[in-house]
This record gives C-alpha cells, sequence and structure tokens, in this order.
C-alpha cells in the first residue's frame, strides 16, 4: 500500500504543476475547448484519473480517457456556463452546473489535502460522486440533443437569410455583417459543444433555402436578438473586476461619428463641440488609469441628452427629459443603497443609442420627402 501511496503522490505533484483550475481561471474559450482536446498537455490529469479509477492501464485505456473528458467538460461548465448552457437555465442545466461545481471543487481538495493516511479513504468518495456526475451528464448531453442542434441550425441559417436581405441605404450594412457573424460563431459553438464534428457536418450540409425576401417580421425579431445580445455582453463587460470601459469608448464614438455624419453632417461647429467634450484619447487615458468616474460618465451623457433634443422631434423632448431623470434616480438615495454600475450604464447608453436611432430614421424620412418635392417641382 505505501508503495501505491507514493507513486499516487507523485502523480498528484504532475497534476498540481499543471494546475488545471487555474488554466481555466486565465484563458478564454476557445483556448480551454482546445484544451479539452489536447491529450498530450492534460496527460497527468488523464494518468491521475486511470490510478485512481483502476490500475489496469491497458484494460481501461478508453474507459479513463472518456472519464477525463468528462472532468474537463466539468471544468468548461464551471467557468463557461454562459457559453455551454442556455441564458435561461431549466431546472436539469441549473443541476448540471452545481454538479461541475462540486465536482471540480472536490477534485480540488482531495489533490490539495491527500496525505498517506487518508488519500485511499478521499479518492474512493471522491470517485463515487464521480460516477454519479457521470451518469447525470451523459444523460444532460444525450437529452434531445438533434432536436437543440436543428433549432441552432435554423437559427444559424436565418440570420444569414436576414442579412441578405438588408439593403445598404442607411449604411449600416456592415455593422449588420459584424453582429451576423458574431451571432453565427456563437451557434456554431453551441452546435459543436452539442453534437462534435458530427453536429458541424449537420449545420454545413443543412438544406436551406437561401432567399432574398423582404422579411421585416424576421428582421425585426433578429435585430431585437442582436441588440440583447450586444447589450449582454456590455453589462458583462461592466460586471468584471475591474469593470471593463471598452463598450463605454466604442460607443461614445459610434454617437459622435452618427451625429456628426447622418443627422448633421453639415453643422462643423458641432461636429467642434462634440470632439472638444467627448475627447475619445483622454477617456481611453482616463480608463487606462482608473480614474474615469461615474460622475464623469453622466456628464458626458448630459451633454449627449442636451443635443438630442435639440435634434429630435420636439414633440419627444419631455419623454426625453422625464426618461433620464429617472436614470439618474439610481444615484440618489434610497436606490443608489442597490446601485448596480452594469445595470445603470446600460440602461442609460441603451436609452441614448435607441434615441440617437429615433432621430436618424426621422432626419432620413425628411431628407426623403424634401427629395421627393424637389422631384416634383422639377
Amino acid at each position: 500500500m505505501e508503495k501505491k501511496w507514493e507513486i499516487f503522490k507523485k502523480q498528484v505533484k504532475v497534476c498540481k504543476e499543471l494546475n488545471i483550475k487555474q488554466l481555466f481561471e486565465k484563458n478564454d474559450f476557445e483556448y480551454c475547448m482546445k484544451l479539452v482536446q489536447d491529450n498530450k498537455k492534460i496527460k497527468p490529469l488523464w494518468k491521475i484519473l486511470i490510478y485512481i479509477e483502476n490500475n489496469q492501464i491497458k484494460e481501461l485505456d478508453n474507459i479513463v480517457n472518456h472519464s477525463c473528458k468528462i472532468l474537463l467538460s466539468a471544468y468548461m461548465i464551471q467557468h463557461f456556463p454562459k457559453e455551454i448552457l442556455s441564458s435561461n437555465r431549466n431546472e436539469i442545466e441549473e443541476e448540471v452546473f452545481t454538479n461541475s461545481v462540486n465536482l471540480t471543487n472536490d477534485f480540488e481538495i482531495v489533490m490539495d489535502i491527500c496525505s498517506k493516511d487518508n488519500w485511499i479513504n478521499l479518492i474512493t468518495e471522491w470517485y463515487t460522486k464521480f460516477i454519479k456526475f457521470t451518469k447525470f451528464f451523459v444523460k444532460w448531453k444525450n437529452a434531445d440533443v438533434q432536436s437543440q442542434i436543428e433549432v441552432y441550425t435554423k437559427s444559424y441559417y436565418e440570420l444569414e437569410v436576414m442579412f441578405h436581405s438588408i439593403e445598404d441605404s442607411d449604411g449600416k450594412k456592415q455593422f449588420w455583417e459584424t453582429q451576423t457573424k458574431k451571432l453565427q460563431k456563437q451557434l456554431r459553438t453551441q452546435v459543436r459543444l452539442l453534437g462534435g464534428k458530427e453536429g458541424e457536418k449537420f449545420l454545413d450540409n443543412y438544406k436551406y433555402t437561401l432567399v432574398l425576401v423582404d422579411n421585416q417580421s424576421l428582421r425585426k425579431q433578429v435585430e431585437q436578438n442582436v441588440h440583447k445580445a450586444y447589450w449582454d455582453k456590455c453589462r458583462e463587460a461592466l460586471s468584471k473586476t475591474p469593470p471593463s470601459f471598452d463598450f463605454l469608448v466604442n460607443l461614445l464614438r459610434e454617437i459622435v461619428d452618427t451625429i456628426e455624419q447622418r443627422i448633421i453632417p453639415n453643422r462643423k461647429d458641432i461636429h467642434k463641440k462634440f470632439k472638444e467634450t467627448i475627447d475619445i484619447p483622454y477617456i481611453e487615458h482616463m480608463i487606462k488609469h482608473n480614474v474615469l468616474d461615474i460622475q464623469k460618465i453622466v456628464s458626458y451623457a448630459t451633454f449627449i441628452i442636451s443635443y438630442v433634443n435639440q435634434l429630435g422631434a420636439a414633440q419627444h423632448i419631455k419623454e426625453t427629459e422625464e426618461w433620464f431623470q429617472n436614470i439618474l434616480t439610481q444615484l440618489e438615495p434610497p436606490k443608489v443603497n442597490n446601485f448596480s454600475l452594469p445595470d445603470f450604464l446600460v440602461d442609460l447608453f441603451k436609452g441614448i443609442m435607441e434615441r440617437i436611432e429615433r432621430i436618424v430614421k426621422e432626419t432620413e424620412q425628411f431628407r426623403k420627402n424634401i427629395s421627393k418635392l424637389n422631384t416634383k417641382e422639377i
């Protein structure tokens, strides 16, 4: 028994040097997906599972390799639940997530506290949990997999149809192309997770009639999904420690460009005011040195909204002012006690972008009407 402990102890040491937990914590989803498939990299984990299950390596080679992938899948679920599980988790997915967290945490504990006196009991107890998790995991993964793959595949090609039906008259074709590719990449990842190479083969060979149609209902639905995905991503970035303000820089840049190019292209005086007030390089400098505070962001929003009221239809001014004041109450008692930076900034800039888009549509419609009048006069 002592000899077995010495062998196990060496394997534990190598496994701890690999530091599988840290690999998942410090790297992104794509890297970890490749890690799961890298048998050479994960060999220490593979070997220690062999020893836990049985010493008969030749007989259990395929079984153990399968077990290693299941344990790594548990790490994936723990660290990337948003990429693997649905946004509105059902009861089974919640159980999969909880069990994955418990299993991987327990494994780390075994690696940390095992000793000559307790290692047999520890690995026996952990392996019992692992077997139970494996049965549940396989059942979950196989549950209606093909049906889910078909749903993701149809969504993938609906995005394709929607994109090809968009005219470039509003200058947003490039934006839609970028957003479409992002969503399609997410859908492909889901299909790959569910069905592996066979799932991707199904996606690539799916027979979907790609027709250029004026499907306003589909466009509106996908547009809503695109916007929701974007703001969810912003909220996620702001929830990090420390918060990531990259999206804010991009938003402010887009706001300035939209006002200058699509609403008042000839008002150089206003262009100058925007560039002076919303100084993008300076904002990036503040973010880099962690000195951008909430009051500064509110001052930018106040400046933008003052021009939203000037450039938009007069009938919207009262509603915009009431909306803005309601947003600002989040910074005052008693709401400030439950203040959430991600929710505040997303609500604020989502509302600003919606109002600017409304002004763009009103401006473009006004120009079309003027153009028609001029044509009639000629």
